[in-house]
């Protein structure tokens, strides 16, 4: 798995992208976790996620969104109602080329 988390220094929002491979280095998943503060959310906080799956030939195989409250209670809103950030993120079909993507090096 390799991650990546950018936060806002105040805690107003976070944002984590997960790559997930097999023993091979294929991608199967790809999962995204956004979350901001809102009032009008009971406890103050909006989470938005995505997850995609993959087969060992990188075509999708599901895709869920989900939109929810900080006790991952289902948020009847559209998430475009909520101060989430238009994160650029990509997603990678294997494990070399997500090092490169985050300029990790390759050993």
């Amino acid at each position: 798995m390799v991650a990546q988390m950018p936060y806002s220094e105040s805690g107003d929002w976070y944002i984590e992208c997960k790559h997930y491979f097999d023993a091979n280095g294929k991608a199967f998943e790809f999962s995204k976790r956004e979350t901001v503060f809102d009032e009008s959310v009971k406890g103050g906080i909006a989470m938005g996620e995505l997850f995609k799956y993959y087969d060992s030939n990188f075509n999708m195989l599901d895709q869920i969104n989900r939109l929810a409250d900080k006790n991952e209670k289902p948020l009847k809103r559209k998430e475009t109602e909520f101060d989430f950030r238009n994160y650029n993120y990509s997603i990678y079909k294997n494990v070399n080329e997500c090092l490169q993507g985050y300029n990790i090096p390759i050993r």
